[in-house]
């Protein structure tokens, strides 16, 4: 209702102060949705009614583009955004919505909370980093957000998985207090984890652990079952199924 027209609006007007009000009503328009939708997924997750759809798929493939989807906004604001994918199987089972949730959310806070000349370093892999406190017994793969802004006050630290938490003078000043929370759940709901350390103005970083199995090699075939040798004979089974039919 709002960004169809404005849209429409965008490739009819010429004069540059009308666009900058435009791109300023769709950029809103698209923050509202992504509110709602954060909204919604949540009231899913309390309600049980949030399912897993797993996917053969290829994360790296997805994960780099949805990095490069940033790149734009992050040369605009002078933040190095960096990229690297290591040790990943060609093809996992995993949830491809619910993945891009995670990494969109941490992304773009990452994005939205650093300034000119910090960075944001990103990487999938599945192999722990060093920094990782938690030792995985199952495989899986790990996604991390690194960047060097502000970070995070130690006493705010142990909140900001909080639903609606937000504290004017944090790393997290600018959002709703919807979007980490939300990370967490999904996160939970794949039975990962998600943990955080922060210094203050030295950065933050986000490790996630999802415990996605590879997938090489394609699915084996269940054979069919054999046929149950009951030792009766043709004339015997053919009475049977005659009596069974007319049942």
């Amino acid at each position: 209702m709002i960004l169809t027209p404005a849209e429409r609006l965008k490739q009819e007007i010429e004069l540059p102060h009308q666009q900058r009000w435009l791109a300023a009503i769709e950029r809103n328009a698209n923050q509202l949705l992504r509110l709602i939708n954060q909204l919604m997924d949540l009231s899913k997750i309390e309600s049980g009614m949030m399912k897993l759809s797993l996917v053969r798929g290829n994360v790296e493939e997805i994960f780099t583009r949805l990095v490069h989807s940033f790149q734009i906004e992050a040369e605009q604001k002078g933040i190095q955004l960096s990229l690297s994918c290591h040790s990943l199987s060609s093809t996992y089972w995993f949830d491809v919505d619910k993945f891009e949730r995670i990494a969109y959310n941490l992304l773009s806070n990452a994005i939205k909370f650093s300034h000119s000349g910090d960075q944001v370093q990103v990487s999938l892999s599945s192999q722990p980093p060093a920094h990782y406190t938690r030792h995985e017994t199952d495989p899986g793969i790990y996604l991390t957000v690194a960047d060097t802004a502000l970070g995070i006050a130690p006493e705010v630290l142990p909140h900001i998985f909080d639903r609606f938490y937000q504290v004017d003078e944090s790393h997290f000043k600018q959002g709703t207090g919807i979007g980490l929370s939300l990370v967490k759940e999904l996160v939970e709901l794949q039975l990962g984890f998600i943990e955080v350390a922060s210094e203050q103005n030295r950065g933050t970083t986000f490790v996630v652990f999802l415990p996605y199995a590879a997938a090489d090699q394609p699915l084996a075939e269940t054979p069919a079952p054999e046929p149950l040798d009951l030792g009766i004979s043709e004339e015997v089974q053919a009475h049977l199924l005659l009596v069974e039919d007319n049942a």
